[in-house]
């Protein structure tokens, strides 16, 4: 895509990768993402970065130690499996989110998960308990100070008196 979608409001790094939120403007270019993300046509994430340390590792693979990221871009098929879009915000359906929790322990009542499995049910708990936190974050209310009404007595009694007088 080359226009920018949003902006990062939180980016941090686990022993899997990155996580981050951001914040996508209500532009029509944001409306329709979004939607396109709700609809599960948009799932997952990809990442341009610069490896700036890198090593062969004893196993044969390269291992990147340190990178300058540049962009991360909401895709429909990510190079990386794992780099999924654990949630959007305004998507909440109870059945949807019951029956996730139905899966979640069929697999875990079946006992054997490995660890590619183990981490997709940990990304799952978690896309369910930023459901949770969303859904149950208590709304702001706001309290203002009644308003004073001075009113004519004298004229609200006379149309009040010509109105039942009829």
């Amino acid at each position: 895509m080359d226009k920018p979608l949003g902006k990062m409001v939180h980016l941090e790094e686990d022993d899997k990768g990155l996580i981050f939120e951001a914040q996508i403007p209500k532009t029509q270019l944001g409306k329709d993402v979004v939607e396109l993300m709700k609809a599960g046509v948009i799932t997952e994430n990809s990442v341009g970065i610069l490896p700036i340390q890198k090593e062969m590792g004893h196993d044969g693979y390269r291992h990147i130690n340190e990178v300058k990221l540049f962009e991360i871009s909401a895709v429909t098929l990510a190079a990386n499996d794992q780099a999924m879009i654990m949630d959007v915000k305004g998507n909440v359906d109870p059945e949807k989110i019951a029956n996730r929790y139905d899966k979640l322990a069929q697999l875990i009542r079946k006992g054997e998960i490995s660890d590619d499995l183990g981490y997709a049910l940990e990304a799952e708990i978690l896309k369910l308990k930023s459901i949770y936190v969303n859904v149950t974050q208590p709304t702001e209310i706001e309290v203002t100070e009644p308003i004073e009404v001075k009113a004519d007595n004298g004229e609200i009694y006379n149309y009040l008196f010509n109105v039942l007088k009829k």
